[in-house]
């Protein structure tokens, strides 16, 4: 995954200069070995390059990092969204849940709050009819 900001604003990125932010996220198991991460950096490296040619000549500055978690949430098998509660209880008319164990659009820390604002509108509207 990958993000060019806009180089419109020269408090995102100066005249001329472009800013980027690539995430490749790898098996968790695979991050305790250095050779893999740093084999898996090289491809991702040579794919920037096959799909963007000779930007990679223009880098003038690095940060890469080499994270175990990102955001803190990772779904495993049996937690995708559609194994997961949604926002409403059903039989329930005044529980509302959120967080990243409930079923709602996002990733990572998005899921969070996407509910938190999902449950937030159940629980004004459930207001509004008591």
């Amino acid at each position: 995954m990958g993000q060019f900001t806009s180089n419109i604003d020269p408090s995102t990125a100066p005249d001329g200069k472009q800013l980027a932010t690539f995430y490749y996220p790898l098996p968790i198991a695979s991050m305790e070995d250095r050779d893999t991460i740093e084999a898996e950096e090289k491809r991702l490296m040579v794919l920037l390059d096959e799909m963007f040619p000779g930007m990679m000549e223009k880098v003038e500055w690095e940060r890469v990092l080499k994270l175990k978690m990102v955001d803190g949430f990772e779904p495993r098998v049996g937690q995708t969204a559609k194994d997961r509660p949604g926002s409403n209880v059903p039989g329930t008319d005044n529980l509302f849940l959120a967080g990243d164990v409930v079923a709602g659009p996002g990733n990572g820390g998005d899921v969070a709050f996407a509910t938190g604002v999902e449950a937030a509108q159940s629980a004004m509207a459930y207001l509004k009819q008591v």
